[in-house]
């Protein structure tokens, strides 16, 4: 579906691949982060939550960093594959709604997503600067269209800090347990907007029809809360466990900007290190605390690490993720 592009201040690349739903996201909660990593694990992470990536997904994984880290070049960059067969068409639709453009992209999906989230972590603390834009539209039934408008932009400062309540020690078989609160700031405009009817006797304003619906910035403030445990079962196998709460009771904005729902998220994973190469297995379960259909809250992943190259896979819900990093 797209092609994902993160580096970091080891100058660490990722290329991954996600199939998923046309334009109705996969992710029933529509989350705003999309770290590379977890994106090629099939979204799986909170068993793990064990790189920077925890500022955004699960604020205690922060007890799991052992060293302080900038990743100052985060990038994400998600594009639909219509957008790339029909790119003039799909682009003058984004800048303009009219008659015209509507028909030129009747039935396809176009989307582009960008995000940048330079990160820095350290043991318990994490801190990241967010600047996030998701555009789409998305027409169909020609004989009266339906109109679905994708126009959010968000930027915004997260924190993550982690305190251990179970600390035995490096050398002790006992289990570690952390928990940990990230507070954030965010400035948005936008949402996902479903256009009235109304809104096709009005096509000829074009970008007009786009700003009245979006509206200003206005800002928002959110928490999320986490925890994690890991138990090492010998010399080579660990055990981990994962619980967030994210947005906890929403993260809300001004009228007519979208807000940012609450879900939680619980997972396990298994680390086993041989060495010269280790393998990472996690099993996420998401939207806990949301009705709907069990294939939507699974989320698989796995890593191989080797050296010079890391290997993932994954099943984000019913698709298959997939990618490398060297």
């Amino acid at each position: 579906r797209s092609g994902f592009y993160r580096s970091c201040i080891w100058m660490a690349a990722l290329v991954g691949m996600v199939h998923s739903l046309p334009f109705a996201r996969a992710d029933a909660y529509h989350p705003l982060y999309r770290g590379t990593r977890e994106m090629v694990m099939g979204r799986a992470f909170v068993g793990l939550s064990d790189d920077e990536q925890g500022v955004y997904l699960n604020p205690a994984g922060m007890a799991n960093i052992k060293r302080p880290s900038l990743d100052y070049a985060i990038l994400d960059l998600d594009v639909s594959t219509d957008i790339i067969s029909a790119y003039q068409s799909s682009i003058a639709a984004l800048k303009k709604i009219t008659t015209n453009s509507l028909n030129t992209v009747m039935g396809k999906d176009i989307q582009i997503e960008g995000q940048l989230s330079p990160t820095f972590t350290a043991p318990y603390f994490g801190i990241s600067a967010l600047l996030d834009g998701q555009y789409g539209l998305f027409v169909q039934n020609q004989a009266l269209p339906k109109i679905t408008l994708t126009d959010q932009t968000t930027t915004g400062l997260q924190a993550a800090v982690a305190f251990p309540i179970m600390n035995p020690g490096k050398r002790s078989n006992e289990p570690f347990i952390a928990v940990g609160l990230g507070p954030k700031f965010l400035y948005r405009k936008g949402g996902i907007y479903e256009l009235p009817e109304l809104t096709l006797l009005q096509l000829d304003r074009g970008k007009g029809i786009v700003t009245d619906t979006v509206g200003p910035f206005t800002t928002g403030y959110g928490l999320d809360a986490g925890l994690v445990a890991r138990k090492k079962i010998n010399k080579t196998v660990t055990f981990g466990f994962g619980l967030s709460f994210n947005d906890i009771g929403n993260t809300t904005f001004g009228p007519n900007t979208a807000a940012q729902m609450s879900y939680m998220t619980a997972g396990t994973s298994m680390t086993c290190d041989w060495g010269i190469t280790k393998l990472l297995l996690d099993y996420d379960m998401s939207n806990l605390t949301r009705a709907e259909d069990w294939r939507l809250r699974n989320h698989f992943g796995a890593e191989w690490r080797l050296p010079m190259l890391s290997l993932y896979g994954g099943v984000n819900q019913v698709y298959l993720t997939y990618g490398v990093g060297f």
